[in-house]
């Protein structure tokens, strides 16, 4: 494992006492491990890509299904449209 930061603490106490005079030093390293992986700040931005193209997808299929339902109203008023000419036709020939 590869570490990105380290930390090292050394510190020196000087401990007098009536018969002796000692040292203690004291030293401290923190080791903080190398971030590997996809960041939170990317999970983000990958969850918001996400949505927005399962949005555009479903918008798309709700345009596509509307279609042929326009489609059948047009042909059934172009064919309405036709008979009631064809009547119209017949009664002005009477």
């Amino acid at each position: 494992m590869a570490y990105d930061e380290e930390e090292a603490r050394q510190s020196r106490v000087v401990v007098e006492t009536p018969t002796a005079r000692r040292e203690v030093v004291n030293s401290q390293s923190v080791r903080t491990p190398e971030r590997s992986g996809v960041s939170a700040g990317m999970v983000g931005v990958l969850v918001v890509v996400a949505i927005a193209l399962i949005t555009l997808l479903v918008l798309f299929w709700m345009s596509t299904q509307q279609q042929p339902t326009k489609t059948r109203i047009r042909l059934r008023n172009s064919r309405h449209r036709r008979r009631s000419c064809s009547k119209l036709l017949r009664n002005n020939r009477r």
